[in-house]
């Protein structure tokens, strides 16, 4: 297949996903376009998911197989990106599933509109028994209105119906590509300052209601310190890097930045309050640094932050939170 025929890159990371690669795979050829790829990328699988990934890649011309050391979903998503040849790149986790014949209705809206990005819903089931336990659905955009991204992400928040999942867009290859991002290949929320980023600088942007998408929820949902951890270090990265970029932003573009990376430092003090006792006692220091670092990044202009600040030092740090940053 000629690389101007393709009109879509779908770029699946595979990291021993045995038992959901298959329904993942088949969900992306279910589909009702022809002239797309699948790029499935194994990050060192120690399981049976790379012999999958070959076993598909021989059997149908649309799917690309590449194997790579281990080095995380934004490493691999970096991988796809830089092989795919699509006009548009969807983004699909190997443990999770599109909807059948979606496509045609995506990229007709993209190639009508000429959007830089279309945004979509989704469902999130649970692994043991298929359940729905949550919607990332918009229940008030303004669904089918092409927009810049500026003006559609302020009604995203004003609605609280922003999401950062890159799995919740198509992107046009070479709008990408022309903004230099990409993923943090180091932390998790490797998507958080990428999705934020490209999304408010877009030209043409557009909203549509259907849940094209389907996420697996798996495992608990206690946060524990080792999963404080990761995140707190994927969360400081992308709250850092959305205030670096902000500077090369015009004003109104970097006003919403600056709200944003706001709420995303705020966030990890939040899941820091979910912590027990004993664990928010060994990690105190550690979110206080972090706070003082970030404290002092936007020169302390931040009343919120302060006060974040001054609660962990003196005050009850989850009755602060509560009250004073109920809206995150």
């Amino acid at each position: 297949m000629e690389s101007e025929e393709q009109k879509i890159s779908i770029i699946v990371p595979v990291y021993n996903v045995q038992q959901y690669l298959h329904q993942c795979v088949d969900s992306l050829l279910e589909q009702d376009i022809k002239n797309y790829e699948i790029i499935l990328i194994d990050d060192g699988s120690t399981d049976l998911s790379s012999e999958i990934v070959d076993e598909y890649a021989n059997k149908d011309k649309k799917i690309k197989s590449i194997h790579k050391m281990n080095g995380g979903l934004g490493s691999a998503r970096n991988a796809g990106i830089k092989v795919s040849k699509g006009k548009y790149i969807l983004f699909v986790d190997s443990d999770d599933y599109l909807e059948k014949n979606c496509l045609s209705k995506m990229l007709g809206v993209a190639e009508q509109n000429d959007l830089d990005i279309l945004l979509f819903g989704a469902h999130s089931f649970a692994d043991d028994n298929n359940e729905i336990i949550n919607n990332y659905i918009r229940h008030k955009a303004k669904f089918n209105t092409t927009r810049i991204g500026l003006e559609s992400i302020k009604n995203d928040f004003e609605n609280n119906e922003y999401f950062a999942s890159v799995c919740l867009r198509m992107y046009n290859r070479n709008y990408i590509l022309s903004t230099g991002y990409f993923f943090n290949e180091k932390y998790i929320h490797e998507d958080e300052d990428f999705s934020f980023l490209s999304y408010i600088q877009a030209k043409k942007v557009q909203i549509i209601p259907q849940t094209f998408y389907q996420r697996r929820y798996r495992g608990g949902s206690i946060l524990t310190e080792k999963s404080f951890e990761k995140s707190f270090k994927g969360l400081d990265y992308a709250a850092e890097s959305i205030f670096r970029h902000s500077s090369e932003l015009d004003e109104n573009q970097k006003k919403i930045c600056l709200y944003y990376y706001e709420r995303l430092v705020l966030y990890v003090v939040t899941k820091y309050c979910r912590l027990d006792n004993s664990q928010r006692k060994r990690n105190k220091k550690v979110v206080q640094d972090f706070l003082k670092k970030h404290k002092n990044l936007c020169k302390s202009k931040s009343i919120k932050l302060n006060i974040a600040y001054k609660s962990i030092t003196f005050f009850d740090v989850l009755y602060h939170i509560k009250r004073f940053f109920a809206f995150l």
